[in-house]
């Protein structure tokens, strides 16, 4: 309880009060299966009494009431299931749990609220009939044709069993976009549970969204008829080869062409160049967020193509000065170019251009978990910022790292950013729980370098690491290179290497699985779960 009066009066004070609740039993449920179990160890509570509570609202004294309701006893797993009767009440139920096992009680003010359809319960093994609706296209011109195909599929409630419906009748009808009967087709599955079929669309009427409809309403698809024209000419951009820099001046070049061949001349070109930011190396941002940087708009204007359809775009790739050089920022530069010929069509497109402080990118493609003998090849790209690859000079070092020993559960509550406890203290009093960021490997120290090996990039982007026996651990990835100006670019990666062959988790883990490979419908496979925790249920 809390008081502004340290005599915790009832007048002129504030009183503020919070229910705790003190027990070793706890339960999990999902749905209508609860498992009774004790809330430090997660063993059952075999034999756990558990009483039932509906909370109901009473019209007359505008208040909730408890009703009590059917009691369970836990099995041997301390597992139980509610009875459909627990639930069954019309809108739903809020239920409260009471539950005693030796000389222990839990009874929250934690309501659990169920809702109860007959449908639930009488049509779980009924089957219900699905048709899928496909069109050729999802926009049409008037007196297009619209060709169409359906599949007709039985499904149980449960979802289980599906199987296709052959020598299913139905008739489809067209409406138009006021719901007004456009046409109708009559169809019949085929042994494969298909049909097809095709409407003439009208020449006149309302354009919009029509829609094909089975007569059975299991079935329905939208398309929209339009008065489209089609464009007579397009804009693109020359392929972008020269790399640039924060402050260079930047010039791309566009043009306008019909697809006639011929070039779109003295047509009108208004664009404008926005700028956005990217970080290409997270690793840099692990202690915190990404800096935010507000998109801008560097310049716009108007111009006109010449007699080749072309037209140049210059501008100043100015950065954004607010951001540290160190967190090796990269600006995207996107042109947009909307062209306007004599008729008065117009066409758009738009193009980017990147530029950073370094003249060189690194990017590294390396999966988060690996099996042992799989570490033989790097995916490491080297280029320019405008995509084009750039030979350098590489060194990968691979260092293993000292994995947390202690094991560890997922936070309660957020991390804390002032500590009461030594972190000596707070294992001693809390053994499974995260102190600081123990549990984030990009605080662990290094080991030893087990790897560490020079070479130049290449087109392939594939660069072969030394033949070396891996232990299973966790091991951080360092690519380091320098452009042409001697800036060093330096990339950072975390990877969990496991033995295939013995799969047990690298660290301490309450919860792992080995995934299966790919398989083949119909195939088996299996899967293995593990934990490193003791006497577990």
């Amino acid at each position: 309880m809390a008081s502004v009066n340290k005599d915790f009066s009832s007048t002129n004070n504030i009183l503020a009060a919070r229910f705790t609740y003190i027990s070793n039993i706890s339960y999990v449920n999902r749905n209508t299966d609860f498992f009774v179990l004790n809330r430090n160890t997660g063993q059952p509570l075999s034999g756990a009494a558990v009483q039932t509570y509906k909370k109901t609202y009473d019209y007359k004294t505008y208040t909730y009431t408890k009703q009590k309701a059917e009691a369970y006893t836990a099995d041997q797993n301390g597992y139980l299931r509610l009875s459909d009767a627990a639930i069954k009440d019309q809108g739903g139920s809020n239920l409260l749990f009471e539950i005693k096992h030796a000389n222990d009680q839990l009874f929250i003010e934690d309501e659990v609220y169920y809702y109860f359809s007959t449908l639930n319960t009488q049509n779980d093994k009924k089957t219900t009939r699905s048709v899928f609706l496909f069109s050729d296209r999802s926009i049409y011109r008037p007196g297009q044709t619209l060709y169409f195909k359906g599949i007709v599929v039985n499904r149980k409630a449960d979802h289980t069993d599906p199987s296709i419906q052959t020598d299913y009748k139905t008739t489809l009808t067209l409406t138009d976009a006021n719901g007004q009967k456009v046409s109708d087709l009559q169809v019949n599955t085929n042994e494969y549970g298909s049909f097809n079929g095709q409407f003439v669309l009208p020449q006149t009427g309302l354009n919009g969204v029509y829609n094909l409809n089975t007569s059975d309403g299991t079935g329905n698809i939208s398309i929209r008829m339009e008065e489209y024209k089609r464009p007579k000419f397009y804009v693109d951009f020359e392929k972008v080869k020269d790399a640039y820099k924060v402050n260079e001046d930047v010039k791309i070049t566009g043009y306008a062409k019909a697809y006639a061949g011929n070039n779109i001349d003295g047509a009108k070109v208004k664009y404008r160049v926005v700028r956005e930011v990217r970080f290409p190396y997270p690793w840099l941002f692990w202690r915190g967020y990404f800096p935010r940087s507000e998109s801008m708009e560097i310049t716009n204007g108007e111009i006109q193509t010449g007699n080749d359809g072309k037209f140049d775009i210059s501008f100043k790739a100015i950065p954004d000065t607010k951001l540290d050089v160190k967190m090796d920022p990269v600006f995207d530069y996107r042109i947009y170019a909307d062209v306007t010929d004599i008729n008065g069509e117009t066409r758009s497109n738009s193009e980017m251009v990147s530029a950073g402080y370094k003249s060189l990118l690194l990017n590294a493609s390396i999966p988060s978990k690996l099996a042992t003998d799989s570490l033989n090849k790097l995916f490491i790209r080297t280029e320019n910022m405008s995509g084009v690859f750039q030979k350098a000079m590489l060194l990968v070092k691979v260092t293993r790292l000292n994995a947390e020993q202690r094991l560890l559960r997922p936070r309660y509550w957020e991390k804390p950013d002032q500590f009461v406890f030594t972190k000596e203290e707070y294992i001693r009093q809390f053994p499974n729980d995260i102190y600081n960021n123990e549990d984030d490997p990009k605080t662990w120290g290094k080991s030893a370098t087990v790897t560490e090996q020079s070479g130049s990039s290449d087109s392939t982007s594939v660069f072969t690491l030394n033949k070396f026996k891996y232990q299973p651990g966790f091991y951080v990835i360092e690519i380091q290179t320098k452009d042409k100006e001697g800036n060093e670019i330096k990339d950072v990666q975390y990877l969990e290497l496991f033995d295939a062959k013995k799969p047990e988790p690298v660290y301490p883990q309450y919860l792992y699985s080995i995934a299966p490979k790919p398989v083949e419908p119909g195939e088996k496979t299996s899967t293995q779960v593990g934990t490193s925790a003791n006497n577990i249920f």
